[in-house]
């Protein structure tokens, strides 16, 4: 990291690194700007309930899977696979200050969808796909109070085996 850090000048356009993190499913925010060793600002949790135990956890693990931000809404979106004795993974929606810092929104686990591999972003809509199961999730940001909610889609959609999904 500290390579990077002499590339940034204070208030420069990517002096922000989020970084979502596999086995932890943890995003880490950090401010490549500032000069101590110390560059991490914030970690956030994207599962629901408590983080994960790496010292004593077990397979199947339970893994983070994609990061994503929504433009309009300066929200960072972070998906996982696997969550444990849970019928669906989780997906987490974290609001991006202006000065950068990150804020957990709401962690939200769909009706349907385990093992999300497919991310799209399409307008205001956020798409996510289970590997396994094949279904279709879409979330909706609303521009209000009530941020990101979900929306289905009538009759559910499935696909089968998606790996990626891209809306245009």
């Amino acid at each position: 990291m500290v390579s990077l850090q002499h590339q940034y000048q204070l208030n420069s356009p990517g002096r922000h690194l989020y970084t979502l993190h596999a086995r932890s499913c943890l995003v880490s925010h950090h401010d490549l700007s500032l000069q101590d060793d110390d560059q991490l600002v914030s970690t956030h949790n994207i599962l629901p309930g408590k983080p994960i135990d790496l010292e004593n956890r077990q397979p199947p693990y339970t893994i983070a899977a994609a990061l994503s931000f929504h433009q309009p809404s300066s929200t960072l979106i972070a998906t996982s696979r696997f969550v444990k004795d849970q019928p669906t993974d989780s997906v987490a929606f974290f609001h991006v200050s202006p000065d950068g810092r990150i804020t957990t929104e709401s962690v939200l686990q769909p009706k349907r969808g385990k093992e999300f591999r497919g991310v799209g972003l399409f307008d205001n809509y956020y798409l996510v796909a289970g590997q396994s199961d094949g279904w279709l999730s879409c979330f909706e940001w609303t521009g209000d109070k009530t941020g990101w909610i979900e929306r289905e889609f009538v009759p559910p959609v499935q696909f089968e085996k998606v790996v990626d999904i891209k809306a245009m």
